[in-house]
């Protein structure tokens, strides 16, 4: 990929992330009005987003693609996780941070920001593919991702939940079912009609400005000079940003694949941690300071790694 067009596709989203920034500093978006664009952004625009972008696409029509991103999904989320106990291990976090700093390995920000990203990086169209990354996810934050928070602990403070009450959050959540509907029209080969394609499209298009702006304001509201106390996080960024992401590229190349389905698993893994995991911390009573400040410098962060391991794409 040219570092240059990654570079400006990324001060584009930037731009919008700064939008936000501005607007929150200036208060003309407050926590209220953050908080209710935000349930959109999640509940309504993100969801439809995903699904337009199986428009004109069908299993049959991709070919081997589905099944290569399929195992490179796979392949994605092992090595995060093993990746997590190797950051734990070389930073030698305290025993109650340990599962915070795997938790966010383990899960970048696929909506807020790989959506926006692959978008603009690799077109509308890649969005399909994505939303496995995201159907995966969203089974690991309510099943493993809740069992590190709750490890985090010591006092056994966390509340207890049922298996059928995680079971009502995995697919009571809008991210899987749209993921769910994405994959089902993609793998069926059904094709909705004109003016319902035209409707979904429509309520997609404002999700990749409004998640920017979103981002921007969540930055806002975070204390920097806090972020920037705990030590260990400058090495988990580089680990996790520019590390994994480069040696990934080296391997992943030995794989028959096709160049932007790679492409896709590289740009997934630079991507900064997902803000998921500070709002299952704090509804699990976990280290929110730790997690909040994790995923705001890997956001600040992915605005100069991001294009340095493009460098490193095919």
């Amino acid at each position: 990929m040219d570092i240059f067009v990654v570079a400006g596709q990324m001060l584009v989203l930037f731009a919008m992330m700064f939008t936000g920034y501005f607007l929150a500093r200036r208060d003309w978006i407050n926590d209220s009005l953050s908080s209710a664009l935000s349930r959109l952004v999640v509940n309504i625009f993100n969801p439809f987003l995903m699904i337009s972008s199986v428009f004109g696409q069908s299993l049959k029509q991709s070919g081997p693609l589905f099944w290569e991103n399929l195992a490179l999904v796979g392949i994605f989320y092992l090595l995060l996780f093993l990746a997590g106990f190797f950051i734990v291990f070389i930073l030698r976090p305290e025993s109650r941070k340990a599962p915070i700093y795997k938790l966010l390995t383990l899960l970048p920000n696929c909506g807020f920001m790989g959506i926006p990203i692959v978008s603009s990086l690799l077109g509308a169209q890649y969005i399909i593919y994505v939303a496995v990354y995201m159907l995966v996810f969203n089974l690991i934050i309510y099943t493993y991702g809740i069992s590190l928070v709750r490890r985090s602990l010591s006092d056994g403070s966390a509340p207890a939940l049922s298996m059928s009450a995680r079971l009502r959050q995995i697919f009571g959540n809008t991210g899987v079912l749209a993921s769910l509907i994405t994959i089902v029209l993609f793998v069926s080969g059904i094709s909705l009609p004109e003016n319902v394609q035209k409707f979904i499209t429509y309520m997609g298009n404002p999700c990749v400005p409004l998640s920017m702006i979103l981002i921007g304001c969540s930055l806002a509201a975070s204390s920097l000079s806090k972020i920037f106390q705990e030590v260990r996080l400058y090495g988990f960024a580089l680990i996790k940003m520019f590390a994994i992401p480069i040696l990934a590229s080296f391997l992943v190349r030995l794989l028959p694949f096709d160049p932007l389905i790679l492409t896709l698993f590289i740009i997934m893994l630079a991507l900064p941690s997902g803000s998921m995991v500070v709002l299952i911390t704090e509804e699990y009573k976990g280290d929110v300071q730790l997690a909040s400040a994790g995923v705001v410098l890997t956001t600040i962060v992915s605005l100069f790694s991001i294009p340095i391991v493009s460098l490193f794409v095919g």
